[in-house]
């Protein structure tokens, strides 16, 4: 382009240049006839800023701070603006960090704009709906309540009228441009002729609207529109262009307000500290397209006017912010140094604090990262609040926020029933979307837990101004200081301040997550509990919920699946007709109460269970557990794990199987679920499929003498269990559940004593409560086990024990149906069925699963 060798810092003017390839216009006259000349004279350097004359400014300052209670920053911004409009062309730019009054401010400029004796006309643009409406309405309220309410007559709001929420707030439907319409058509009507006209023709009725509009526009005086929507006056003359939150406009957009209203002076207020507007394009970061003509001015280094008090944050809160963001330019104001608000008890729920999850994992899905722990801990912390505020009967606003779309839809389904509790307002939304925005207390989520430092879409200093400034009087970050102590970015330096000034504590401080996770699903459960104690057991009392077809075609059932009796399964929910059995389909208790959305649980609190307890380091990177790896592992804590198995002779009762299936020992452990009346067990297994065990089926199967009498072993059994016996009921002193305690603690727990004692009663005590009170031995276990989250860690490698043990209780042996450590390894498992009479008939497992449509009944 040799029209175009002459090179500018403006990405727009690059643009024209590339968009009129071999035009022979020389650069300066195209783009004069885009923008306006003041703005392309200081894009090219050029032009200097002008300062107002020091006595108007003077004057003008003062009159603002006396009149609207100004502080020296904001009345110096009200008179630089306001006197700039006594020369020919000017730009302003006003820097407004969080909380420093920037739409006070840009309320007050436009009020003496409206005041003055020859007013100009003056155009208007934010860069969302949202930001339009807080401005209109904060001037609406400025003129209401002074001499110049006339005013309100000469200003249009233009926009979309259901994302401006007209309809919902007085002040904009009356500067609303579509109800300045209907009310000059009610005075049009009062002309008879006029009146005719409009019976005459169909169509004029619409002309007519449009013509309305537009003499409405050409007589206002205060214009309020997105850039977009500029464009609906551009043959419109406007002396001055006011553009709010005009750091988060990228440059091209701005130019559209600018290319069409031929302005004389530019006001820009924005933070180029905050987040800009998202650019995805790869190829339009690199060129620089995101940046904001705000963003641009500065870097060449146009004069701003800063807005130096802030009137939002407590002072704890925006410490860190003032000292890494604006150099310690910002003050707090008065108000905040008063602020004494205590939400709830502890050091930890001060004004700021960080939260640190040790316990937390990092999990990669379809919208980024999430991190289940710290939603749990944001959940628990939104319940206290909850509590609180019911009690006090005091009005609070809460936000959690987090950069990740995943984090905020797993917090969502945690947290989404808070949002209609009375005396507490919350609301869940990404960084993002937040700004702008400012809530009593904010809950921030930093998601990530790794070892690497690896913090990605978090290393960006703007995107965490935003997060650490929207709080009034709470800030709360929940993370992990570990990892982002590593990763050498602002977080970095956000923990070592927080150690620095005494603010950081653990999450172990609040209630343990397995609590809070029980009592969910405890109250889950209370109303199905209630309408199925009614119901009396049927003869065989025992059903799968799930795809239609027998149970020996599920490869990967938990070893307990022998215990259940094959029956007729009816997809859809309908009663399973039979001669000797009209089984009624058993109700998924947590079918209403749905939450995860894999198919393999049923609520959030057992996929956390699953995700975060279990995935271990040392079992994630192999598919089966195998204790030769742990043995070489270099996870201290594994190696104790093996040191005491071998302590306490699980090798020998695990010879069966060394190697057991990670998946089939998480997915028993996690969906495993007692009924509170201990009448039932159920766990989940496969996609979307439950397996429901009542207590009088299991004890009829277990307790059946016909079932033992070919076990050999039941003779040493019986020999074992008549030596020790006697000994371990009298130190229980018979009570069951000692003696559940006790053997955990010999065998789970041990705190000393005799090693090989130990080993030899736990083998036959184990045996005595499966066979004896299967039931409650497993609903005492898991009672155990769910106490703290260090023992429910430790006791993952006791998983394939009980399941072993419960399976020997039963009389029953796996065969292998494929060789391979590698392979993924399934059973044959060994169906256990009353003998049926002989004109019963069991259909044969099918290769592949029949159509739905085409169910077969077992009779």
């Amino acid at each position: 382009m040799a029209a175009t060798s002459r090179k500018t810092d403006c990405t727009s003017i690059k643009m024209l240049h590339s968009n009129k390839a071999g035009q022979e216009s020389k650069p300066e006259t195209l783009v004069q006839k885009v923008l306006s000349w003041p703005v392309y004279d200081i894009l090219t350097c050029k032009r200097p800023s002008i300062e107002p004359n020091g006595e108007n400014k003077a004057s003008s300052s003062e009159a603002a701070i006396v009149q609207f209670g100004l502080n020296q920053s904001q009345g110096d911004v009200v008179a630089s603006c306001i006197s700039a409009t006594e020369h020919s062309s000017s730009v302003r730019l006003v820097w407004g960090p969080p909380g420093t009054g920037k739409t006070k401010t840009v309320s007050v400029i436009l009020y003496f704009l409206l005041k003055m004796a020859k007013r100009p006309r003056v155009l208007v643009c934010a860069p969302t709906n949202t930001a339009l409406a807080r401005l209109t309405r904060h001037l609406i309220s400025l003129l209401e309540n002074s001499p110049e309410a006339k005013s309100i007559q000469d200003i249009i709001l233009l926009g979309n009228e259901e994302r401006l929420k007209v309809n919902q707030d007085e002040d904009l439907s009356k500067v609303y441009l579509k109800n300045h319409v209907m009310q000059q058509k009610d005075e049009f009507q009062k002309v008879d002729k006029l009146n005719k006209e409009f019976q005459k023709l169909s169509t004029w009725r619409e002309l007519n609207d449009r013509k309305i509009e537009e003499g409405l526009l050409e007589e206002a005086k205060l214009v309020f529109c997105t850039p977009f929507m500029s464009s609906r006056v551009q043959h419109q003359k406007f002396n001055i262009l006011i553009i709010d939150e005009a750091a988060y406009l990228k440059e091209c957009e701005s130019m559209i307000p600018l290319a069409y209203t031929k302005i004389e002076h530019l006001v820009l207020i924005g933070d180029d500290m905050q987040l800009p507007s998202l650019v995805k394009s790869p190829i339009a970061k690199r060129a620089n397209y995101g940046r904001s003509l705000f963003e641009r001015l500065s870097e060449i280094g146009h004069h701003k006017d800063l807005l130096n008090v802030q009137y939002r944050m407590h002072p704890c809160i925006s410490k860190f912010p003032n000292e890494n963001f604006y150099d310690n330019k910002i003050i707090d104001g008065s108000n905040v140094k008063e602020y004494h608000c205590t939400y709830l008890p502890g050091s930890i729920f001060g004004p700021y604090s960080f939260i640190h999850v040790f316990d937390g994992c990092e999990e990669h899905t379809g919208q980024g990262f999430r991190n289940l722990v710290e939603a749990d801990v944001a959940a628990n912390i939104v319940c206290r609040l909850a509590k609180a505020c019911a009690e006090q009967k005091k009005k609070t606003s809460v936000a959690i926020i987090s950069q990740y779309i995943a984090q905020v839809t797993a917090l969502q389904e945690r947290i989404g029933n808070y949002q209609k509790i009375p005396f507490l307002s919350v609301q869940i939304n990404t960084v993002d979307s937040f700004q702008g925005d400012e809530k009593d207390i904010i809950i921030l989520s930093t998601v990530r837990h790794n070892h690497d430092g690896n913090i990605g879409f978090l290393d960006c200093r703007k995107r965490a101004n935003v997060a650490l400034t929207r709080a009034k009087y709470c800030l709360w970050i929940i993370g992990h200081k570990e990892t982002l102590r590593k990763s050498n970015s602002i977080w970095r330096d956000l923990v070592q301040d927080a150690e620095t000034r005494s603010c950081c504590f653990s999450a172990r401080a609040l209630t343990t997550i397995e609590e809070t996770t029980e009592a969910a699903v405890q109250e889950a459960d209370e109303e199905a509990t209630e309408a199925a104690s009614d119901k009396e057991a049927t003869e065989v009392e025992a059903d799968i919920e799930g795809e239609d077809f027998q149970i020996e075609t599920l490869k990967e059932l938990p070893q307990l699946s022998q215990t259940v009796e094959r029956v007729k399964v009816d997809y859809k929910g309908q009663c399973a007709r039979s001669a000797r059995n009209s089984l009624n389909k058993r109700p998924n208790f947590y079918e209403n109460e749905r939450t995860s959305r894999d198919g393999r649980f049923w609520s959030y609190e057992q996929e956390d269970l699953y995700t975060s307890v279990y995935k271990k380091t040392g079992f994630v990177d192999s598919r089966w557990i195998n204790w030769k790896e742990i043995k070489h592992s270099k996870d201290k804590e594994l190696k104790d794990i093996e040191e005491k198995c071998l302590e306490i002779g699980l090798h020998t009762l695990l010879s069966t199987r060394q190697d057991w299936h990670e998946e089939t020992i998480r997915q028993f452990f996690s969906t495993f679920y007692v009924d509170p009346n201990g009448t039932f067990l159920t766990w989940m297994t496969g996609m979307n499929r439950k397996i429901t065990v009542t207590k009088k089926f299991c004890q009829k199967v277990l307790l059946d003498p016909s079932m033992y009498h070919n076990d050999q072993r039941n003779d040493k059994i019986k020999q074992l269990l008549d030596q020790t016996e006697h000994k371990v009921v009298n130190d229980t002193n018979g009570d069951f559940k000692n003696l559940i305690l006790w053997l955990i603690d010999k065998t789970v727990l041990p705190r000393g004593g005799d090693r090989n004692e130990i080993h030899t009663q736990a083998k036959i005590v184990m045996y005595y409560l499966l066979l004896g009170k299967p039931f409650d031995f497993v609903d005492l276990m898991f009672s155990r086990i769910k106490k703290t989250r260090s023992d429910t860690r430790m006791l993952m490698p006791y998983a394939p024990l009980i399941m072993l043990l419960i399976n020997r209780a039963t009389n029953k042996e796996f065969v292998h149906e494929c060789e391979g450590f590698k392979e993924h390894k399934t059973f044959n498992m060994c169906e256990l069925r009353p003998i049926q009479p002989k004109k019963d008939k069991v259909s044969k497992p099918k290769d592949r699963v029949p159509p739905l449509a085409k169910r077969r009944r077992v009779q």
